[in-house]
Order: structure tokens, then sequence, then C-alpha cells
């Protein structure tokens, strides 16, 4: 019973949306004459049946998401504008992203006591920097951090690499994740080769470990 129920209602759909395309071509096409032509009388009975009336303004509905599914111009999200503007900041973060500065093991964290860690390794490992920048500090110290090396990088960052056994850069010089800084020494106050190893955002101390890639503890 349902099922005939729903193919009546279909019947009713299809026909209405053939007669009404059939009778807006012949509106639009034929000359308008005086009183009530056949064929509109036609039509008149067809669109007064109720089941054509429900079935009339579904078709409706269902014509209208379609034209406004296929003939719609897509819109740009705002979202999507964003992410293409901001694609030239993100580039510069990727390549500008830390890396560790000599291969070994942390021996000692961030504390409020000691801003830093310590990287043990071994003595006359090649110490890089963490990233690009330029040289503004190089000194040599028989005490507390002894032979060590400052770097800006910009955007606010700088780092410290201390108790080197040698330094090969000089102040003012430009280097990059390649450029060797010296090597691992124990130099100043230390108890072994390691290196001690400071980072600062707008000068003051931040943990290493919140901008540095994983490090083996």
């Amino acid at each position: 019973m349902g099922l005939n129920k729903t193919v009546q209602n279909l019947f009713w759909q299809t026909l209405g949306f053939f007669i009404a395309v059939f009778y807006l071509v012949y509106r639009l096409l034929l000359p308008k004459k005086q009183g009530s032509h056949p064929v509109s009388r036609f039509f008149r009975k067809v669109f007064e049946h109720q089941k054509a009336r429900t079935g009339w303004g579904i078709t409706l509905l269902v014509i209208i998401l379609v034209v406004n599914f296929f003939f719609s111009p897509p819109v740009k999200s705002a979202q999507a504008e964003q992410t293409t503007l901001e694609t030239p900041e993100n580039v510069i973060l990727t390549e500008t992203t830390y890396q560790l500065p000599v291969k070994g093991w942390i021996t000692q964290g961030y504390h409020w006591y000691h801003p830093a860690i310590d990287i043990s390794a071994e003595l006359g490992e090649k110490i890089y920097p963490i990233g690009e920048g330029k040289v503004i500090k190089v000194e040599f110290r028989k005490w507390g951090y002894g032979h060590f090396v400052v770097i800006d990088h910009q955007q606010g960052y700088q780092s410290l690499y201390a108790h080197l056994k040698e330094i090969k850069v000089e102040p003012g010089q430009e280097v990059d994740k390649s450029t060797i800084l010296g090597s691992i020494g124990m130099t100043g106050w230390t108890t072994g080769p390691h290196l001690h190893l400071e980072i600062y955002e707008e000068g003051k101390n931040i943990n290493p470990l919140e901008v540095l890639p994983e490090a083996v503890w």
C-alpha cells in the first residue's frame, strides 16, 4: 500500500515538472489570446489537483537546490584567504627551525639557578649554531663560562655556547647551521667536557628545550 502511494506521488511530481516546463515555453513563445485558452484550462485542472500541488512544491525545492549547487560560483572562505596570506610567514618559520648544536646527552636541565642545559659530549666534538645568525660576542675566560660565543638569531632570539675548547668564529661573522663554532672543552668552571647552552628571548633566559628538537637525557 505504501509503495503504491509512493509511486503515485512520484508520478504526480514528474508530471507536474514536465507540464510546468511545457507551460513556461507555451507562455513565452505563443502569442497571448483573449479569454481562457483550452491549454490553460487543462493546466489549471492539473495544478489544482491536491497531489499535484504537494508534489510540485517538493519539485520546486529540488530544482532550486540543484540550480544553486551546479550554477553558483565557488566562494572562497575567509579562512582560505588567511591561509594564503600566511604562507610566506610559515615558510620563514620552517627555514629557521632550530637544531641541536652538538651530538650528546643532557646531564643537567633548566632550573632557576641553572638557566641553561648542559650537553655532555666527547672532548673536541664539533659545535654548531642552533640556527643561522650573527656572532655578536666571543670571549676567552679562565673562570665562569670559560671560552664562549654568543649569536644573535634576530626575531628576538640569542644563544650562548660556553666551556669551548677552541673557537673558530669571530665577532660580526654570519653563520648558518653548517658553520663550526668550535669544539667541546673544559674551560671555565666545569668538571667534565660538555656544552653549556643558554637561549634568550627578548633578553630573558628561556628553557632551550622549548625551541630545540627532542634531546636525549
